[in-house]
């Protein structure tokens, strides 16, 4: 009689496909012969997020990877995790694509998105590592601007005392330049001028006809 296999076999590309589409609002995935798992993304509607943020492309040097996921999410529920490396959005193979037309790609597949990812692919603890003490030295140069900002350029208020006043106190007695500044210089009585007006420093004038 025949040997059935020692094992299940893989899945061939039309049964992961047939498998794994789902209607809206259901999420599954499944392996290929190749080890990539293909994860089907469905929403009801654009106004929810699909949870997750990439980074990555040939422009900076990285493949595509999942860097975030957000709890309870779609795409966390459909098994989707930091770190996973995206090779395909839907149809399309997104190897060698920018990080700009990445994101294209993902938002042309409008409520129905479909990633082959290699599981785990991306170190994403070990890139943080290494970007985080540049992210540090932004954060501590913007926090220099900041202060130097408002050391100089903030919202102070000073006394501005009219240089008229300075000089008439920095020539009074200390007694009567210890009172406060006069309101107004004209405003007082000739009485009162007549102190300053009749000072013999040499900055000070006289009374008018006085000889």
């Amino acid at each position: 009689p025949p040997h059935s296999p020692a094992g299940p076999q893989p899945p061939t590309a039309a049964g992961i496909a047939q498998g794994t589409r789902k209607a809206a609002g259901e999420h599954s995935s499944a392996m290929d012969p190749q080890g990539y798992v293909v994860i089907n993304l469905r929403r009801h509607s654009s106004d929810k997020s699909w949870g997750f943020a990439v980074q990555g492309g040939s422009d900076m040097g990285l493949p595509v990877f999942v860097h975030k996921i957000t709890r309870n999410g779609i795409a966390h529920k459909s098994g989707l995790e930091p770190g996973d490396v995206i090779v395909k959005i839907c149809q399309t193979w997104c190897a060698d694509f920018s990080h700009g037309q990445v994101k294209a790609e993902i938002l042309r597949a409008g409520n129905e998105l479909d990633f082959t990812v290699k599981k785990r692919g991306f170190n994403v603890a070990a890139y943080a590592a290494q970007t985080a003490p540049s992210e540090q030295q932004q954060q501590r140069q913007s926090e220099v601007s900041e202060e130097h900002v408002w050391r100089h350029g903030g919202p102070t208020f000073k006394n501005v005392v009219p240089k008229t006043y300075q000089i008439l106190e920095s020539q009074l007695p200390q007694s009567e330049a210890a009172g406060p500044s006069p309101a107004s210089y004209k405003d007082r009585s000739m009485e009162e001028h007549s102190p300053y007006l009749k000072a013999q420093g040499p900055t000070i004038q006289r009374a008018f006809g006085e000889q």
